[in-house]
């Protein structure tokens, strides 16, 4: 049983014979969720009853001839944004042993519950025998899922090429700073030999002349103090300007680094994107959820967080997250799915969408507030 106040991404989901009520919207985009809208990752793991119901659209709890057959698992969206297929994991045990089927979602039904005082709790009772689902052919990703691991197969690629220049930059500085110090060593050494050196010969002079007289020998210590304290002093700016010199050779990589690390994402982001319309088949909650959105310059100005869609199963919003900086501070604002164009690159596997509003545009809109 689930609750239909719910806050992530969107899917329509209501009673039979109960209507929708008009979700509230400004300048035609829409600010906050209306009732009877049920969010898509509430829906998805939502446990699915098996049962010949009927009409039924109300029931004191569990129906006593209802079986629990297993979960949703995902929706299978058309390129309107209508909700066609509900997958659903059946038979097993703890998740070892399961299969898959698709089902329309005209075969699901929100049946409310009416042993809690809630009017918004309800089951989904899938219209059906359950022995027929025994024989029901299993449904396969195919494709989705080859491109699926292509797609995660191109990101470790990337991840390792990345960490393998980074450990060959850090690794590159490493030796320049152990190089700088063993100059640094060797010319404190240096130092403190020729200071050693001094300081021999003007304790053998302080003694000959000790011997001719006390005023002599004074004399000669305080001619060998200077001398230590020369030493020393010329030992601590050796030692100084070997470290001035490692630290301005390591801020300079660092800068050099972080340049080309800027050019690279300003390359990304600006990089000309000629695609055609996605194939129906990729149109899913799980594939759209969190997906990034740029504007016509290739601009990356946020990412989908939630969809809205109606009981009937037709998108009608998508709700996007725009400004803020990592994660901190974001605005959720909606938009009409007709004003959003979902491209793969030509040649590739790359998706985006796009948007023609500028990230300025987006982010003067109101703030969508969900249920």
């Amino acid at each position: 049983m689930k609750n239909l106040l719910l806050t992530t991404a969107l899917i329509a989901a209501g009673t039979a014979g109960t209507a929708m009520a008009e979700t509230a919207a400004h300048a035609g985009f829409t600010t906050e969720a209306a009732a009877e809208q049920i969010h898509a990752s509430d829906f998805i793991g939502m446990r699915v009853y098996a049962a010949e119901t009927g009409d039924v659209t109300e029931s004191e709890g569990a129906g006593t001839e209802w079986e629990d057959i297993g979960e949703i698992n995902d929706v299978i969206m058309n390129r309107s944004g209508q909700i066609e297929t509900v997958l659903v994991d059946i038979g097993g045990f703890l998740g070892l042993g399961e299969r898959q089927v698709g089902v329309s979602l005209d075969q699901v039904k929100f049946v409310s519950d009416s042993s809690t005082d809630d009017a918004e709790d309800f089951f989904l009772v899938l219209n059906a025998d359950p022995a027929t689902l025994q024989d029901a052919p299993e449904f396969t990703a195919g494709d989705m899922e080859d491109q699926a691991a292509a797609d995660i197969n191109e990101m470790e690629k990337d991840a390792a090429e990345a960490t393998a220049s980074a450990e060959a930059s850090v690794e590159e500085a490493g030796d320049d700073v152990a190089a700088a110090t063993a100059t640094a060593v060797d010319n404190t050494e240096a130092a403190l030999d020729e200071a050693g050196d001094d300081i021999a010969a003007a304790a053998d002079k302080a003694n000959a002349e000790m011997e001719e007289a006390g005023d002599d020998m004074a004399a000669a210590a305080d001619d060998a103090g200077e001398k230590v304290a020369d030493a020393a002093e010329s030992t601590g700016e050796a030692i100084e300007n070997t470290a001035d010199t490692a630290a301005a050779e390591i801020n300079e990589e660092t800068n050099e680094m972080q340049r080309e690390t800027a050019e690279m994402a300003n390359d990304s982001d600006m990089a000309p994107f000629p695609g055609t319309p996605v194939e129906q088949d990729y149109l899913t909650a799980e594939n759209l959820d969190g997906a990034r959105v740029y504007d016509a310059q290739d601009k990356w100005v946020g990412e989908i967080s939630e969809l809205i869609i109606t009981e009937e199963g037709q998108i009608t919003d998508a709700i996007i997250d725009v400004g803020g900086f990592l994660g901190i501070g974001e605005k959720p604002v909606a938009l009409k799915l007709t004003d959003l164009q979902i491209l793969r690159q030509d040649g590739g596997d790359d998706v985006r969408i796009y948007t023609a509003m500028a990230e300025e545009e987006l982010e003067a809109m109101p703030e969508f507030e969900g249920k």
